[in-house]
């Protein structure tokens, strides 16, 4: 009961520190004064427990339950698991998903220039949503520009293109359906629910987004048609590095 006393007191103290320096804050106060108090608590039950049972090398590792605590005091809940699903969907799978298909009828270089469309819409997307205000004419005339680039560059391609224009014409508008998804998803996340840990929030977008993917992938049948044996040690490698700085580090 004196130990217990002890750290109940202590907590109150600190405490009492806290709310002195933290006082436009009530609420972040007063659970954090609630974390104290529960620590003070459990500290308090563990040394009365010590000194009634003698120490083993056993007691020394965590116990599963107070694994299964911490895992469920950082799990994300439902609503950050639901906007990381849409964001995730929207990045990766509409947007890498649209760019990988369209790659098929469209050349890599073309594809990047299409890509530099994301730019522009999510300059009208914000201001459709009332996120920013509305641009000015000097920023509709460089928007307008950028559009008839595309425009001539999706034109120049299909004459050039060893497919057929039709699967070019394909590749083009999956690409730009790719870049309205992303540009959506990238709007999308800066209002969504998101974890406490800014890496943490970013690995559940690219897990969901991965299985969305890998999803569709299945339901396309690409598994059937791979073939290990033709993979190359460059392509090998150019995936590694897309996975560990494009993706990863970058």
């Amino acid at each position: 009961m004196l130990v217990r006393a002890f750290f109940s007191k202590l907590a109150k103290t600190l405490a009492r520190c806290t709310l002195r320096f933290d006082s436009q804050d009530q609420a972040a106060t007063f659970q954090r004064y609630k974390q104290i108090q529960f620590s003070m608590s459990s500290a308090a039950a563990c040394s009365q427990n010590n000194k009634a049972q003698p120490e083993s090398p056993a007691k020394k590792s965590p116990s599963p339950g107070s694994i299964c605590l911490a895992l469920i005091a950082v799990w994300p809940g439902l609503a950050v698991w639901r906007d990381a699903l849409i964001v995730g969907g929207c990045l990766i799978l509409g947007g890498n998903g649209a760019v990988t298909f369209a790659e098929r009828y469209v050349p890599s270089g073309e594809t990047a220039l299409l890509v530099g469309c994301v730019p522009i819409l999510m300059t009208l997307f914000a201001w459709f949503a009332g996120i920013t205000r509305r641009p000015g004419a000097s920023i509709f005339f460089a928007m307008a520009l950028g559009i008839g680039g595309v425009g001539v560059l999706a034109h120049a391609g299909a004459s050039t293109s060893q497919v057929s224009a039709a699967h070019h014409l394909l590749g083009v508008i999956v690409i730009l359906a790719g870049c309205i998804i992303w540009s959506f998803g990238s709007l999308y996340a800066r209002r969504a629910q998101r974890a406490q840990s800014a890496v943490l929030n970013i690995g559940l977008q690219m897990f969901t987004g991965g299985v969305l993917l890998f999803v569709a992938s299945v339901l396309a049948g690409e598994p059937a048609a791979l073939n290990l044996g033709a993979i190359t040690q460059r392509s090998f490698l150019a995936w590694v590095y897309l996975v560990m700085i494009g993706a990863v580090i970058g």
